[in-house]
């Protein structure tokens, strides 16, 4: 998958964009239904479209339409605000680096206590919220219950997040 951008011009000649969704303009092949909206998807959720054996991902040629960007530099990142990754509506769509990215994820996999910034703390036999931001750990205590130890999570990470900050 290709984090490169086509140049706008192109993006203009081959989709358009309704209601969120991209379509083909002028479709490669004849199989291509062009009154659906491409939904093609990889095992992270994405949105893909391939366009002359290269995939590029739906959201960020959806950005370059939404703001007029000619093209859109490799390492930039485009976050989806609800992180819903199919919802490619203009206002879910901004721009971030990777550190701003990472403070709007969810929790991880292998999360065991169901809350972001929340472990088990075995010895001590509580629940342990803990944050990093800027390279820079912060111990925000041990809690009681996963819930009192999340909230005070939310509250750093709201704090220090901003407007990235997810839950």
């Amino acid at each position: 998958m290709s984090n490169n951008s086509l140049p706008l011009s192109t993006i203009n000649e081959t989709f358009y964009e309704l209601n969120g969704y991209l379509y083909w303009k002028n479709r490669p092949n004849k199989s291509l239904d062009v009154s659906k909206p491409i939904t093609r998807s990889n095992k992270l959720g994405y949105i893909l479209v391939e366009y002359r054996t290269v995939i590029y991902r739906v959201h960020r040629i959806l950005y370059q339409i939404y703001h007029s960007i000619e093209k859109l530099s490799d390492d930039l990142i485009i976050d989806h605000i609800d992180c819903n990754v199919k919802n490619n509506s203009k206002e879910n769509l901004r721009e971030s680096d990777k550190s701003t990215n990472g403070m709007n994820r969810g929790k991880q996999e292998n999360n065991s206590t169901g809350y972001k910034g929340v472990v088990y703390h075995k010895k001590a036999n509580k629940y342990m919220s803990q944050i990093e931001f800027n390279k820079k750990h912060y111990y925000l205590g041990l809690f009681d219950t996963p819930e009192l130890a999340h909230k005070d999570y939310c509250e750093k990470a709201s704090e220090l997040h901003k407007e990235f900050f997810h839950p």
